[in-house]
């Protein structure tokens, strides 16, 4: 993915994906990616992303995040 001029590298892919419920996983690896990342599907904020690789924000259309 191209954020800006920079290329970043992750990983999204669904574990359950129904009429009524969608999971999704976002693999990010913090050592190649420098960039703010803002996820959203059909303009609806899923998650942010923040370049310091600390910060995470699930939007108001994200549910919950969890940790594997």
């Amino acid at each position: 993915v191209a954020v800006g001029a920079s290329n970043q590298t992750l990983r999204i892919h669904t574990t359950l994906l129904t009429s009524g419920a969608t999971i999704l996983s976002v693999d990010r690896d913090c050592r190649a990616n420098t960039k703010k990342l803002v996820i959203s599907i059909d303009t609806k904020v899923m998650a942010t992303y923040e370049a310091n690789c600390s910060t995470i924000t699930v939007g108001p259309w994200g549910g919950t995040m969890t940790e594997p």
